[in-house]
């Protein structure tokens, strides 16, 4: 099992070959099967079972000789040279029709399923933590600077060293946990930072509103603005920053009274 850029086997391989890459030249021997992803395949040498292939261009050497049958999907017909031996069927398939996966309603779909999950969430935290929800929006809005340095440092330096980590055996698992906390991290920022933005839209009206509906209507209109054309990724990266520094920071006991509970709610 391979998968690279570029790959080059002229020695042998004893029994199967699954690759996936930019480019395979097989000038070696497989012993059975091949099954592989590929923009350009060129096989040159023999091959003692079937092969299997998504490809672009796929060309037979002279000294290609394959035992088993040949199917491919492609554009494109197979390239058999003088003196290639083809010992089954050599089949091209068409690859899929793209219009399917343009439908309408796929390209809707596609549009509401993550909006449609992010609010799950949103509901589920805001009913489980809701003095996490608001705690974290007011420190968004009490310590902007410090919360977006902290989510620099978490969201661009904490995937360095995680993958520092793996260089040890060691660290491999923490590692590993580490990512796995920062990619839940990443998601659930954006659910504190919808309740922020629906916070600071709530105050301005003089409106006092429940911690579950405040989280739905301000994640529901972050999902919107992170789509905008050209500036929705500056949104978004601005959104996760804020909310992730401001997490950390409430997490690390950055409070006023130890102990107290101190909810974001619009000025009288």
């Amino acid at each position: 099992m391979v998968a690279a850029n570029t790959i080059s086997i002229t020695g042998s391989v004893g029994n199967d070959l699954l690759a996936g890459a930019s480019s395979v030249a097989l000038t070696g021997t497989v012993g059975r099967n091949i099954m592989a992803s590929v923009n350009r395949f060129v096989v040159d040498g023999p091959v003692g079972g079937d092969i299997k292939a998504y490809v672009n261009d796929l060309i037979f050497g002279s000294s290609a000789r394959v035992s088993g049958k040949v199917t491919y999907t492609s554009e494109n017909e197979a390239v058999v040279n003088s003196g290639a031996l083809i010992g089954g069927n050599l089949n091209r398939l068409d690859p899929p029709s793209e219009t399917v996966l343009a439908s309408p309603w796929r390209t809707a779909w596609s549009f509401i399923r993550p909006i449609l999950s992010l609010l799950a969430v949103t509901l589920l935290m805001t009913l489980l933590f809701p003095v996490l929800a608001s705690k974290t929006a007011l420190t968004i809005k009490n310590k902007p600077g410090i919360s977006i340095g902290y989510g620099a440092l978490v969201v661009f330096v904490a995937p360095i060293a995680a993958l520092l980590l793996l260089i040890t055996v060691i660290g491999i698992p923490i590692s590993f946990l580490s990512m796995l906390l920062y990619i839940v991290l990443i998601y659930t920022t954006r659910v504190f930072a919808g309740y922020f933005l629906a916070q600071i839209i709530f105050e301005r009206f003089d409106k006092i509103v429940h911690p579950v509906w405040t989280g739905l209507a301000g994640v529901f209109v972050l999902a919107l603005l992170i789509r905008i054309p050209y500036i929705g990724w500056f949104i978004h990266i601005a959104a996760v920053l804020f909310a992730a520094g401001a997490l950390i920071v409430y997490l690390a006991g950055e409070k006023k009274q130890p102990g107290a509970v101190e909810v974001y709610e619009p000025n009288p």
